[in-house]
C-alpha cells in the first residue's frame, strides 16, 4: 500500500533534518518526493511504501 507522509518547517534545512529523521527510523522505500513552498514555509512530501 502505498502512503503519504509531509514534513513543514520554515527553512528547507529544518525540512531536511525531519526528513532524514523518519528515514532512519522507518527505511521506508520511497517512491516519489515534491517540494513546496507557501508563506515563507516549506513542505516535502514523501509517497513511499513499507
Amino acid at each position: 500500500m502505498t502512503q503519504l507522509e509531509t514534513f513543514t518547517a520554515i527553512s528547507p534545512t529544518e525540512v531536511q533534518k525531519l526528513f532524514n529523521e523518519w528515514v532512519e527510523d522507518l527505511s521506508p522505500r520511497i517512491i516519489e518526493i515534491k517540494i513546496t513552498s507557501k508563506s515563507n514555509k516549506y513542505t516535502l512530501w514523501v509517497t513511499y511504501q513499507l
